[in-house]
C-alpha cells in the first residue's frame, strides 16, 4: 500500500472511531484518551480507542471501569 492511501486510511480509522466512541461518551474529556491504529497482513485497517492511563501506560477501553470515561 502507498504511503499516502495509508495516511488516509488511518485518518478515516481515528475520524470513525472518535465518533462512535464520542456518541456512547458524549461528555468524555477526550484528552484523556488516545486512538491507535493498525494494518493487517491485507491492509485492513484497526483503530482503538485507549484510556491514558499514564504519559506510558494504556489501558483499553474494553474492559475499563466506564466511571472514568464521563463526569
Amino acid at each position: 500500500m502507498e504511503m499516502p492511501e495509508a495516511k488516509i486510511k488511518a485518518s478515516i480509522a481515528k475520524t470513525k472511531a472518535w465518533t462512535r466512541f464520542a456518541g456512547q461518551f458524549p461528555n468524555t474529556d477526550r484528552n484523556q484518551f488516545v486512538v491507535q491504529v493498525e494494518f493487517d497482513e491485507k491492509h485492513n485497517v484497526k483503530a482503538e480507542i485507549f484510556f491514558k492511563d499514564s504519559p506510558t501506560s494504556f489501558q483499553s477501553v474494553f474492559g475499563f471501569h466506564r466511571k472514568f470515561w464521563s463526569k
